[in-house]
């Protein structure tokens, strides 16, 4: 559950800094090369235990960093052309555990769900400005998605 197999998704560890006063977490710099393609950043929250799917961008390309708490992605690719055609991708990630930077591609189905106590936090930065024209949405029990969110 902890790796990245949907062609096209990434996932880059990134440095976690801490000491007795708190934490500095990476994102992205400068010469990571990403920050050219950025025109949007934006914070999500999720409540505990609470379920946001299904969506996919048609153009948008995201960078998504787990700030506070802990969720659980999962990702379904139904891209015609892609070698992982009708694979489900879960991956968990937060501060605590896999705090890195998750690229997720345009066309690839994803949601996600709070598993932590406390309210999660996603950082995401974007490559083109919000357009709701360019986003697809399913209900989070779609059957054109065979995964079903624990209860």
């Amino acid at each position: 559950m902890d790796s990245i197999s949907i062609h096209g998704l990434r996932f880059i560890p990134k440095k976690r800094i801490g000491d007795a006063r708190g934490n500095v977490l990476h994102m992205i710099k400068a010469e990571d090369g990403y920050l050219d393609s950025v025109h949007e950043l934006y914070l999500s929250t999720t409540l505990p235990g609470c379920v946001k799917a299904w969506k996919r961008h048609q153009r948008m390309v995201q960078h998504q960093c787990v700030a506070t708490g802990e969720m659980e992605y999962v990702f379904y690719d139904d891209r015609p052309e892609s070698p992982t055609q009708g694979q489900i991708n879960r991956f968990v990630a937060g501060p605590d555990v896999n705090h890195g930077l998750l690229i997720i591609p345009p066309m690839v189905w994803y949601g996600f769900r709070c598993v932590s106590d406390q309210n999660s936090v996603i950082v995401n930065a974007v490559s083109i400005t919000h357009d709701p024209d360019e986003v697809d949405r399913l209900e989070s029990d779609a059957e054109q998605i065979p995964f079903r969110w624990a209860t």
